[in-house]
């Protein structure tokens, strides 16, 4: 299903069909998700500007 944001940033997602990638000689269900690069321990930081930000700078 194509969406768009309010900025104009356009992306799709899964609805009724399922949309699915070829790996490794089988196919997986994109709904599954998807590992992050960065992983944020306590749910807490999720709304701590300042350790977002440290996050953020240890990147680079």
């Amino acid at each position: 299903m194509p969406l768009s944001t309010a900025r104009g940033s356009v992306f799709q997602i899964s609805s009724n069909y399922r949309l699915s990638t070829f790996k490794n000689g089988s196919f997986y269900d994109i709904d599954r998700g998807a590992d992050p690069d960065i992983y944020i321990a306590k749910i807490a930081d999720f709304y701590d500007r300042k350790k977002l930000t440290e996050i953020i700078n240890d990147i680079y």
